[in-house]
């Protein structure tokens, strides 16, 4: 299978969702992440994950989707924007236009991102674009904040299985800033771990092998 190694979010994206796991190669194949992490909500997967400067928060959403195709599919989502990075890339950089990344376009229904990704570099314009979902990122108790934020919604355009995928992609100031906020994250609790929450993470690492260890 072709790996999400290219310049652009590769095409192995529009494949059967059973085939996606992209760009993670066969046992000890190295991610291309420093780190990462994945949750099945039981409505959707989440991956958390960081390359460099940035920290990457990636959701698919469905209100019935938990099979591990879900899973292969927002890893794979998430593999091909770290892979787009290349010095002095900015957030928005990495993220798919829509129809790029086939089945992927931009969701009509969302007022800020319907016609291109967002970006706040500051907490004030973060609330404004996507509310309480920003405070995980510019938290204000915290010795450091994100330099920019951006955000971009998208949908598959199915109407009997809809899909969406959220795709926020922060950039800090240095990558031990990106690995503080992957940490520091899991004290909000849409990110809690248990006992205190109900997302149970699954710990990515670079020598997992495909995908993510445990799916």
């Amino acid at each position: 299978m072709t790996r999400l190694r290219c310049l652009s979010l590769c095409a192995c994206l529009g494949l059967s969702l059973t085939t996606l796991a992209c760009g993670s190669g066969g046992s000890g194949a190295a991610k291309p992440w420093d780190q990462g992490r994945i949750a099945n909500t039981g409505t959707g997967w989440w991956v958390n994950a960081t390359k460099g400067v940035f920290f990457f928060s990636v959701s698919l959403s469905n209100s019935y989707l938990t099979d591990k195709a879900g899973g292969a599919t927002v890893i794979s989502f998430t593999e091909g924007l770290i892979n787009k990075i290349t010095p002095g890339v900015a957030p928005a950089s990495l993220l798919p236009t829509s129809g790029e990344v086939p089945p992927w376009t931009y969701d009509q229904t969302s007022d800020y991102t319907k016609d291109g990704s967002v970006t706040a570099t500051n907490s004030i314009d973060a609330t404004t674009y996507i509310d309480g979902a920003a405070d995980p990122f510019f938290d204000s108790t915290r010795s450091y904040q994100p330099v920019a934020l951006t955000w971009e919604l998208y949908t598959n355009g199915s109407t009997t299985t809809p899909q969406g995928m959220d795709a926020k992609i922060v950039q800090m100031a240095s990558q031990g800033d990106a690995g503080k906020l992957f940490n520091d994250i899991l004290s909000f609790s849409q990110y809690t771990p248990p006992p205190v929450g109900s997302v149970a993470w699954t710990q990515c690492t670079g020598s997992d092998p495909n995908p993510c260890g445990s799916l």
